[in-house]
């Protein structure tokens, strides 16, 4: 928490304590706007108003839901919610189905004694006999049940079926329906009891489901009885497609053979027709989730042909052919509807592109199951969050992470890339994602001491980096960032450099280059020719980061410094000339590359033939020299080399006039004498780039005349012998580069 919340809170507590109720409702007032996230000040506001009359029973009611949102299953929030339902009408079924919840959740010794005084109460009111409803009623609020949980209105759908179960005692449809909710709500434990008391009671049908349903609940808790359950669960069988995936899951997770001869009827349905009624109450709760005709395919066939396609989307997928890959995942869908692994590959490729609205409605939407339940909702989870960091949502993407932390604590199954799923979220990732996202929103204190914790484990997490990066700067300790953001580079250097970005970006807008440059070697002058190429790649690797993020300036700042530390480094010096060229500084890139030749020209002469020609000095030498692979010390170094004269010439070329001048005339005109090389060399000769400073102003190539129109271009243009000169650098570069590129291929430049 930060320091306000911290502070209001301390306030709240001792207005609390002092019976101060208007001070105490004023503090928490405040509480739950500052900090909206927290379940925990809704819930006390809802106790005071119960416990102090503070205000109606109306605000307690939903101030003890919003705390069931920000914290499912919170045992205050549900006792409160249960007291205030009770507070406004003691005989509504939400009440008594609002006392029947507290049976199932884990009290303290004072909480129970407050549940036990509501279910006491309960008990005492002469509630008159209720008729027993027809199969139609119940069919039509099962319906409604289902309409609501397909809303996310559990707390409704919740209180439905619980009515429902009480109405109908006899069916287990009911309390398997609530254990399925109740897992997927992450309250495994309620479910256990649920699921224990209906089989001790022995309802009618559903037997195999609420086997499977104890058995989840019981391996979520780690129980030893899971087993048993599966395998009880096994024998009965009966399981419609998705059931049947997800038994067969458990089983290979807890090492259950299958039984011989593949699925066999359901023990309680051989010998005769299930009960008219039993059936009308399944079709009602069916209709929300029929499942499709490729659903009731064989699973053997339709599954493996439907992971085969899988696996060639992935395959797709990584090599960036994302059109390709979502061919393959149609075909995956078509086979096997809401197959978790095409869902997913389409999402994360939805995402790649920069598409995180289609992302996330992918997901939530067309295949929310995926969300839901099953080993494909970490990676779920983790992409929904993902698309709200991607788009600057931080109060969505905390939300997300919050519930995907825990979830990933408890995870220890391994998915198989054989079976067509994608990297799972390592939880390392997901901790340092939270972290900066409270960092972003606002808890500070939360998520420094979150980063601590993950950067004590694993040192190069990049959003904890980035979370104690931004506490370092904040303090003035710039160098300790800039380490901290170096190691993290070096950690990482094997990921794509985008995987980075946002740490770098961060870091460096508020670190000079010079400071990364002291950081990386802080006694520049005594550096050996290998360090200071060691450094200068350091340095260059972050000037592409920020050159692919846009800061053109900065990535130029960089690319420079690692150029004078290399001077004789292909790439870098490649590097610096593109991103010159990006911002229009053209003089500058061919200045860069000008310099590279030249250091050159002492042992290679074509060479020395591509500096003079730029610079439009004559060469004594008549024979045109090819730029080899020989002349390099690497095959790399040759092609750094042959880019760089590419980039020279289409320089060149773009800053020529491509019309015919009738320069005659214009001389005759003016009668001045005019001067004989184009602009561009003429300042190429006098620039210093040791001293040269790389500023928001940039030098064009193009002569300043052919921006003019009318009168004014014939003063400014250059003369016919400049123009000559500017052509004839052009032709020099021309039939050299194309000596060299002979029987090379180009692409690799």
């Amino acid at each position: 928490m930060s320091v306000d919340v911290c502070t209001l809170a301390a306030a709240a507590m001792k207005a609390i304590k002092e019976g101060n109720v208007p001070e105490a409702m004023e503090a928490l007032n405040t509480l739950v706007l500052e900090d909206a996230s927290s379940h925990l000040w809704p819930t006390l506001r809802a106790r005071m108003v119960l416990d102090r009359g503070a205000g109606e029973p109306h605000q307690a009611l939903a101030d003890a839901e919003r705390g069931l949102l920000q914290q499912p299953g919170n045992a205050e929030a549900l006792l409160l919610r249960a007291r205030a339902l009770v507070a406004i009408d003691p005989s509504c079924t939400a009440a008594a189905s609002a006392r029947q919840d507290l049976a199932l959740v884990t009290l303290t010794a004072k909480q129970r004694a407050e549940a036990d005084q509501l279910l006491k109460e309960g008990a005492q009111q002469a509630a008159p006999p209720k008729r027993s409803e027809s199969c139609e009623e119940i069919c039509e609020r099962a319906a409604e049940a289902c309409k609501a949980w397909q809303a996310g209105s559990r707390i409704q759908a919740k209180d439905l079926l619980l009515e429902l179960h009480a109405v109908d005692p006899a069916s287990n449809l009911w309390p398997s329906l609530l254990a399925r909710m109740l897992l997927e709500i992450d309250a495994p434990s309620q479910a256990l009891d649920l699921c224990s008391k209906a089989l001790a009671a022995g309802g009618a049908g559903r037997r195999a489901e609420l086997l499977l349903a104890r058995g989840l609940a019981q391996l979520n808790l780690g129980g030893a009885g899971a087993k048993a359950d599966i395998e009880q669960a096994r024998d009965l069988g009966g399981f419609e497609t998705a059931a049947a995936r997800e038994l067969s899951d458990c089983m290979a997770k807890l090492g259950i053979e299958h039984r011989k001869g593949g699925s066999t009827p359901s023990k309680e349905h051989s010998g005769r027709r299930p009960q008219t009624e039993e059936a009308t109450r399944s079709s009602a709760v069916s209709v929300c989730s029929k499942p499709t005709k490729s659903a009731q395919t064989s699973q053997s066939g339709g599954n493996s042909a439907a992971i085969a396609a899988v696996l060639k989307a992935r395959e797709a997928e990584d090599k960036g052919l994302f059109r390709q890959a979502r061919t393959h995942c149609a075909e995956a869908l078509k086979l096997s509807a809401d197959l978790p692994q095409a869902v997913l590959c389409l999402a994360r490729m939805e995402l790649a592109n920069g598409d995180s609205s289609r992302a996330v409605q992918l997901l939530q939407k067309k295949h929310s199951s995926v969300l839901r339940r099953g080993p494909s909702r970490l990676e779920a989870l983790s992409i929904v969050a993902a698309a709200a960091e991607q788009a600057g949502d931080w109060d969505t993407a905390q939300e997300e992470l919050e519930v995907l932390a825990p979830l990933a604590q408890k995870s220890q199954e391994e998915l198989s890339a054989k079976d067509g799923w994608g990297p799972q979220p390592k939880l390392a990732d997901v901790l340092g994602r939270l972290a900066l996202a409270r960092w972003r929103n606002g808890d500070r204190n939360s998520a420094t001491n979150l980063a601590q914790q993950i950067l004590d484990a694993e040192q190069s997490q990049l959003q904890s980096c980035e979370v104690a990066c931004a506490v370092l700067i904040e303090r003035g300790d710039s160098a300790t960032a800039l380490a901290l953001m170096v190691k993290a580079l070096i950690a990482h250097r094997s990921e794509p450099s985008e995987k980075c970005s946002n740490l770098v970006c961060s870091v460096m807008r508020h670190c000079s280059v010079e400071e990364l440059a002291h950081v990386l070697a802080p006694k520049e002058d005594s550096l050996s020719e290998g360090q200071a190429t060691s450094v200068a790649e350091v340095v260059g690797y972050v000037g592409l980061i920020m050159k692919e993020r846009g800061e053109l300036q900065e990535a130029s700042r960089l690319y420079r410094k690692a150029a004078v530390l290399a001077p004789d480094h292909g790439s870098i010096c490649l590097n610096l000339m593109h991103t010159f060229s990006l911002r229009r500084d053209d003089l500058r890139a061919v200045a860069w590359g000008e310099r590279y030749f030249d250091r050159l020209a002492g042992r290679i002469p074509s060479a020395r033939l591509i500096s003079r020609a730029l610079r439009g000095d004559d060469d004594v030498s008549s024979e045109v020299a090819a730029l080899t692979v020989q002349d390099f010390e690497s095959k790399n170094a040759f092609y750094d080399a042959l880019a760089m004269g590419f980039a020279l010439l289409k320089l060149l070329y773009l800053a020529h006039p491509h019309c015919k001048i009738q320069f005659e005339d214009l001389a005759a005109s003016k009668g001045a004498q005019r001067a004989e090389k184009p602009t561009w060399q003429l300042e190429l000769k006098h620039m210093d780039l040791e001293q040269e400073t790389v500023s928001s102003r940039v030098i064009p190539l193009i002569e300043p005349g052919w921006h003019k129109a009318g009168e004014a271009l014939a003063e400014n243009i250059p003369s016919a012998a400049a123009c000559t000169a500017h052509q004839t650098a052009l032709l020099r570069l021309s039939v050299l580069l194309e000596k060299s590129r002979q029987g090379h291929d180009l692409h690799l430049t």
